[in-house]
């Protein structure tokens, strides 16, 4: 949540964190190399790409056309909303290729490339300055993370979910083929899940600790906003139970193929989580549903990774276990 005068909203990036950053900040981007043939030949088009997807390949041809400053500023706005900050920008960083040797025609052959450049290092700068605002925010109590509902159910939880499933879909059981006990939802699909999210449910179902669990549908239900426009949408939310009588901790959980270790979106991902759960002791009363009280931290954000995610869960589950003792 973010607070706007005397109430609060709900966080959002370009009103409260995209808004606040100072584009002064940012100048010229520093050029490359365009004597370098075979990084020109293919162009890696990162707009809706994540990390291990396959490149987009380009193929650029030679041309003498006049090289424009809106072509870039077009290609920039969803990085950029600004128009005259981004041909600020544009025009600083063309001037830093000229004063390198490159022409104006080798400039416009490789226009393509040089906007999807320019784009990727904004990118990762506007990420830095979001994030700085984005912290000062929350240590100036600016931000706040709070657990809302919908408000047209009148903050009572969902008792059904609706899913799109084939006529002979496969319920998921347990390796004797016994059905999950502890889901939240019953029935439950295995088409709901992937290899990796299988394992982790199916472990979760063992666990005496659990009192529930919850695969969330994917890009729908829970999310967390941070620093970036893009949501975070954990893969599943799971309740368990202290040692004393009647505490509780909701344990939110997002899964990673080991391969995605260390990519970009994971990095910010696991950053993220990180300073929710440091940030979850200020969480307030929001309408008739508390989240957390002052001094608690009853909701814990891990990443799981698939060769580690096992131990985690262990590790986060008795950590909790002994805290409550």
């Amino acid at each position: 949540m973010h607070k706007h005068g005397r109430s609060w909203d709900m966080l959002n990036y370009e009103r409260d964190i995209l808004s606040a950053i100072d584009w002064r900040q940012l100048g010229a981007v520093e050029p490359v190399n365009l004597d370098d043939q075979e990084l020109l030949q293919e162009i890696r088009a990162t707009i809706h790409l994540q990390d291990h997807d396959e490149p987009e390949k380009i193929i650029l041809e030679n041309t003498s056309e006049k090289l424009e400053i809106s072509f870039f500023v077009r290609r920039l706005n969803d990085v950029i909303p600004n128009p005259w900050q981004a041909a600020r920008i544009v025009k600083a960083t063309l001037q830093a290729y000229r004063e390198q040797g490159d022409d104006e025609d080798k400039l416009f052959t490789n226009r393509v490339y040089l906007s999807e450049v320019l784009k990727n290092k904004l990118r990762t700068q506007i990420d830095t300055l979001a994030e700085t605002i984005f912290r000062e925010k929350l240590d100036d109590n600016k931000i706040r993370f709070s657990l809302e509902t919908d408000v047209a159910l009148n903050f009572e939880l969902e008792k059904t979910i609706e899913v799109i499933i084939s006529k002979d879909a496969k319920r998921l059981t347990c390796s004797d083929a016994s059905p999950v006990q502890l889901n939240l939802f019953n029935p439950v699909y295995e088409a709901e899940f992937n290899n990796l999210e299988k394992d982790f449910a199916l472990y979760l179902d063992k666990k005496d600790a659990i009192q529930w669990w919850h695969r969330i549908a994917a890009r729908q239900g829970y999310f967390l906003q941070g620093w970036r426009r893009d949501r975070v949408y954990p893969d599943f939310i799971a309740c368990v139970q202290g040692d004393k009588k009647g505490q509780q901790r909701l344990l939110i959980f997002e899964t990673k193929g080991q391969h995605l270790e260390g990519n970009s979106d994971t990095t910010y991902k696991q950053e993220l989580i990180k300073t929710l759960e440091s940030a979850y002791k200020n969480a307030t009363e929001y309408g008739t549903m508390e989240a957390a009280g002052p001094n608690d931290k009853p909701m814990s954000f891990r990443m799981l990774l698939e060769d580690t995610w096992c131990e985690t869960v262990n590790e986060t589950i008795d950590d909790y276990s002994a805290s409550s003792q």
